[in-house]
């Protein structure tokens, strides 16, 4: 599969009817992440609780759900999920991934975007956060070039099979007090 340019491919919230597409998506990939902490044995991957997660996504005004597609097949997908609680659903996590036979061709690059875009509108989130593997240089640049700065590190946190051990880094973003524009967003 090989994405020439970004109008090969679009980018938009999920819907329930996209679950198959999605475990589907996630069965092809899931273990040929190198930088993923689950395993496809430890995910729940079934129509009905993909639906369910679609649906919790939409909603919720803290989440978004976004899927890169084309046609019916999923190339790549990020999830934001804002916290559950008063006192922190102004902050979330969010994860991201592309098709292991997409990478390098601007999906990650119009995931994020179509993220910050949200996140700027959105009137609760205020902080955005993620983790990502130290060995994943791709990915922190990716991130970096959105504004997004490292906050710690969570040293030796992932043990694989292999004997590989990885480093979680912890890197967030902020939104300036009163403004929709994040501090250190250089989109």
């Amino acid at each position: 599969m090989s994405i020439q340019n970004q109008k090969a491919f679009i980018v938009r919230e999920a819907k329930e009817t996209d679950a198959k597409a999605i475990v589907n998506y996630l069965y092809e990939n899931q273990d040929h992440f190198l930088y993923m902490i689950s395993k496809t044995e430890e995910m729940k991957l079934d129509l009905t609780y993909e639906k369910k997660m679609i649906r919790l996504h939409a909603e919720r005004e803290n989440c978004i759900f976004y899927l890169a597609l084309k046609k019916d097949k999923v190339l790549g997908m990020l999830n934001f999920v804002g916290g559950n609680r008063s006192r922190d659903m102004h902050d979330g996590e969010f994860g991201l991934s592309v098709h292991k036979d997409c990478f390098g061709q601007g999906i990650g690059t119009v995931l994020m975007e179509n993220l910050m875009r949200w996140g700027r509108r959105n009137q609760v989130i205020k902080r955005m956060t993620l983790f990502v593997m130290h060995s994943n240089k791709r990915a922190i640049n990716l991130y970096q070039r959105f504004g997004f700065r490292i906050e710690g590190v969570r040293r030796k946190a992932v043990r694989f099979e292999d004997g590989r051990i990885q480093d979680l880094v912890m890197m967030g973003i902020l939104k300036e007090e009163g403004s929709d524009e994040w501090i250190g967003d250089k989109q």
